[in-house]
This record gives C-alpha cells, structure tokens and sequence, in this order.
C-alpha cells in the first residue's frame, strides 16, 4: 500500500477496484489519518489520491448508485458524515450530534442514506432509535425502541443487501438485539425498520455454549440465503484453549406470502486461532475468512484462511493442519496402493475380452470453479432476467455474486468462447423473438427497448449479426 492503513474503511466499488481511507496514525491503535488511495485487482496495484475531509479510525463506508461513496464513523475523535465524489474529492455533508465507530450505512434512495449503530466513539454502548440521514435530518427509527443493533463492528452493508437496484428496491438484512441479548434479523427496505419472521427464535447457546453474534449480514443473494457470524461470548482464547466458531444460516427467499425464514445453526471444530474478520462469500456460495491474530497475543497476527463450505463443495489444498493421525494416513496409502493394484489387474483382463470405444465418456466429470461460477452465472440472467436492463455491466454481475468483474469476464470468454456483451446479447436476441413469435405485428422500436437493447439500430445490427437475417427477414421464414 501507498500508506498504512490499520483499523481503516474499505469498500469494493462497482468498477471492481477498492476505495481505502483512514486508519491509526500510529502503532496500537492511536490516533486517525487522513490518505485515501485505490486498489485496482486488475493491476494488483495501489494508487494515493486524496484526503479524507475529516481523519478517520473505525469508520464505514457505502457506494450509491450515483458512484458516490458515504462514509461516516471515527474512533477518539469526533464524527461526521462526509461523501467522495467518486473521482478525488470528499467533502462533509453534516457533522453528527452522536458520535459512532463503524456504523451501519444502508442505501434508502438512489442518493441517500441511513446511518446507525450502537458503538459510541470511544467504544461505549449506545441505546438511540435515532439514525442519522445523508440528506436530511435525524429520523426516529420505532423498531430501536426495542430492539436496537448488536454491538459489534460493521463495515457499511453492502454485503447486506437483498434489494433489486434496477426496480427501486433497496433492502437490507441487519442483525437486531433486545434488551436481554436476545437476537433478531430485522428486514430494512427504502427506509423502514420490521423483524423478519422466522420460523423459530435465533439460537443463542449451542455446545453448552453462550454465542454472541459480532458481524454484519453476508448475503449470497443467488440462493436467496444470509449467514450471521458468532463465537463464544464468555471464552478469552487462548492455545490451550481453542474455541468453536458459529454461523446462523437464514434461509430468507422462504419468508413470503406468510410463511417464516427457517434457521440452521453451524459451528467449527474448535480453533486456536483468533478470527476477527467478517467471513467473504466465494463464487461457489462457500464463506471464507482471512487473517485474526495468534490466540493469546493481539498483536501477533495470521496468516491462517479458513474456509467454511457452506455452499457447492471445491477441492481442497491441505493446509497443513489436517486433523487426520499418521497411522490413518498410513492406513489410506495402503489401500490405495492394494486397489489400484487390483483395478489394474481387472482392467488387464477386460482389455483381453472387449474392444468397446470409450470416447463417449468425458475424460472428467468433476466440474471446475470456472464451471460453478459459469452456472451462477447462466442461473442468475434466467432467474433475474438481468439482460433486459439496457446498461448491464460487468459490474452488476459480478456484485449479484459476490466476486470480481474479472473473474466474471474471463469465466465467460473461457466458458462461451465470447465477449461479455455478446454473451447478454444472446439473451437479449432469444427474447426478442420470443416476443416477435407472440406478437408479431409488434412494433420493432418496441421489442428492441423491452429486450434490453439501447436503441432500435443496435438491435438490428446486433440481431443480423446473430442470426443472418433482419427481425423481418426471419418472421418471413416462419421460425
């Protein structure tokens, strides 16, 4: 990095690069900084740019879809609200009248904002049902009555979000506590606060445990599923003492039409290393987590990542650590060795009394990372049906999924063999003749704009080209 940037904000931008800023000005956590800089993923690289209007320790940050970014949040300083302009600058929207460390920031409008949390600036427990607006003033939030969220650190919520852009939606899942520690998931959509239903009450002991929940909502929005981190609330870790991690899966796509989200509860083996970092979700629906510290000491960190397979199931690289005892390692080889050597001998005889062709066979049935991602890929454009929005970028897919536009576009060239417009241009030209087969007399203006095309001349250029002929051309030929 240009600059250090311990205990800082980030956020991942829709062109796919990474908006740092902030951070310690010195060893242990002391003091705020003011340098931003950006990450590109593409260059692996690290670019400084700017000054925050205000320095920053422990803040959030949030992109709208103008490509603004709000950030509000400080830690032993004051607080404030203040939004980058997407190129250099930041400049304050409002200073705050309460203070607080990494708060909650959810979208409510396509250029606004809520801001709220329950960690003071100096690290105390806030009791407010007050958010703070990025237009406007503060807004009295009626669930916060009761249930207010946990305390714990967040980093904005765009892992959060549930919503649908393209129509308007802007919805959130945020975990909620009450008054005896009890937790909730709240549903937060254009603004308004209500509990999610759920078919029973989130756990809050397992293994004879006591779980405290410390993380935001990660959403993988394909399976319409959100995962909530927790540990043991009451355990220092320690190495003679390793602890169980816990994540809440909430199976949200079932809590319609009066039904409730069922829950499941998982846990770890227990681990001896501290994890403190909100777990990332991978392409294949999996959740992974990087880094924490070495158990005992805060300030030894590591390098450990976890991977926790929650989703599609991918090769493992033994890291290691594997829990499996030499002699059952032992007991493996042999048998693998005995098998093979009776696999060879059968596949002797065979050869000796058959002749049949095996070419039809695929050389590997096990399908690759690319090929997952390719299917998440194809399920999402027919499920969300995102080809008909006329300036779908690389970016949106690669949010809807959770990954990088990069691995979006060289999954798709290697899978397709084609660019990424030409990939949703397919879909587009399916649809579109979907629409000329039932109607016919259609105006061709109109089924242009309703199957995602910009204009009427792109999509008969587009069309031709696909296809050979003009849309008239091949409703002459009755297909």
């Amino acid at each position: 990095m240009v600059y250090n940037h311990d205990f800082s904000f980030s956020v991942v931008l829709k062109s796919g690069k990474v908006l740092l800023g902030g951070g310690c000005a010195e060893p242990l956590g002391i003091g705020q900084t003011f340098p931003t800089e950006m990450y590109d993923p593409e260059t692996h690289s690290f670019k400084g740019f700017g000054c925050l209007d205000q320095k920053r320790t422990a803040a959030s940050a949030l992109e709208l879809d103008n490509g603004q970014v709000v950030i509000a949040g400080n830690w032993y300083h004051h607080d404030g609200i203040e939004v980058f302009d997407g190129k250099k600058n930041f400049h304050l929207i409002h200073e705050t009248a309460t203070s607080r460390s990494k708060p909650f920031i959810v979208q409510t409008a396509p250029n606004d904002a809520l801001i709220f949390g329950s960690i003071s600036n100096y690290g105390d427990t806030l009791r407010t049902a007050y958010a703070y607006q990025l237009n406007g003033d503060s807004v009295h939030i009626p669930l916060f009555d009761q249930w207010f969220p946990p305390v714990g650190w967040s980093d904005g919520c765009a892992m959060s979000f549930i919503g649908d852009r393209n129509k308007g939606h802007y919805s959130y899942l945020i975990p909620v506590q009450d008054s005896t520690g009890q937790v909730a998931i709240a549903k937060v959509e254009n603004g308004t606060f209500s509990l999610l239903p759920t078919a029973s009450q989130v756990p809050m002991r397992c293994l004879q445990k006591d779980i405290e929940y410390s993380s935001n909502i990660i959403v993988d929005k394909l399976a319409k599923i959100a995962y909530l981190w927790g540990m043991d609330r009451n355990c220092r870790q320690r190495p003679e003492n390793p602890i169980p991690y816990f994540i809440l899966a909430v199976d949200y796509g079932e809590a319609h039409h009066g039904k409730s989200a069922p829950l499941k509860l998982y846990y770890t083996d227990p681990i001896a290393e501290g994890i403190d970092h909100i777990p990332a979700l991978t392409p294949e629906g999996n959740l992974l987590v990087t880094g924490g510290f070495l158990s005992g000491s805060n300030f030894t960190p590591s390098r450990s990542v976890w991977l926790l397979p929650l989703g599609k199931q991918i090769d493992l690289v033994d890291s290691g650590q594997s829990r499996w005892h030499k002699a059952t390692w032992l007991t493996i080889v042999l048998l693998t060795i005995i098998l093979s050597f009776l696999l060879f001998v059968y596949w002797k005889r065979l050869r000796r009394t058959t002749t049949a062709e095996s070419n039809d066979i695929p050389a590997n049935n096990v399908k690759s990372n690319e090929q997952l991602l390719m299917e998440r890929i194809n399920e999402l454009m027919k499920s969300e049906r995102l080809y008909l929005s006329n300036d779908l970028k690389l970016a949106d897919i690669a949010q809807a999924i959770g990954t990088n536009r990069r691995y979006i576009s060289d999954c798709i060239n290697a899978q397709q063999h084609c660019s990424f417009s030409q990939y949703v241009n397919a879909f587009r030209i399916r649809h579109a003749q979907q629409l000329l087969r039932q109607s016919p007399q259609k105006k061709l203006s109109d089924v242009s704009l309703e199957s995602g095309f910009a204009n009427e001349q792109t999509f008969f250029r587009t069309f031709k080209s696909v296809i050979g002929l003009t849309p008239r051309e091949w409703l002459m030929k009755g297909q």
